[in-house]
């Protein structure tokens, strides 16, 4: 049987559109820095033209005035629009090895994907950090991922309950 195509996110889930004046705060070498943070400071700065992570903080309760009030704050957007990046593409990657049973709710399946991509970028060290952000800017996609679903004639249909999925019927 033939998945459905996914269903296009709400309007107020995307963050993918970067305000102009966000992206002009472009990132600078740093002398002090070591030239492998300062590679990632420009990768991140290019995550940044490509993620808007206001919509993000907010949604999070984040003061975002105060955030940009803050000397260090665009080094925060960067970095928070970098995390975003790796984890869509992560999230991007898991989706699309899996086809989930018509009926099963997409919500469970963004959230449970959102929390295994966010602990894997939380634990990656700064090289591999470097190199998947690298690969997610090449890849050019920060749209938010999607699940497929089998469609509703496919036999294999989700049930909540002692048996689990349910078998074809």
């Amino acid at each position: 049987m033939q998945p459905v195509a996914p269903a296009a996110p709400a309007p107020a889930a995307r963050a993918d559109a970067v305000a102009p004046e966000r992206a002009s705060a472009r990132a600078r070498p740093r002398e002090d820095a070591s030239p492998e943070e300062n590679e990632l400071r420009a990768l991140e700065d290019q995550a940044l033209r490509q993620i808007d992570p206001i919509p993000l903080l907010r949604t999070a309760g984040i003061d975002v005035q105060g955030l940009e009030a803050r000397p260090d704050g665009n080094d925060i957007l960067r970095h928070v629009a970098a995390d975003e990046l790796l984890t869509r593409s992560i999230m991007r990657d898991r989706l699309a090895s899996s086809i989930y049973p018509y009926g099963y709710p997409r919500e469970r399946v963004l959230e449970d994907t959102r929390a295994i991509a966010n602990r894997m970028v939380a634990a990656l060290s700064r090289e591999a950090r470097i190199a998947l952000l690298e690969t997610a800017l090449v890849d050019g996609s920060s749209a938010e991922p999607e699940p497929v679903f089998y469609g509703a004639d496919s036999g294999r249909v989700f049930a909540e309950g002692a048996r689990g999925d349910a078998a074809p019927q």
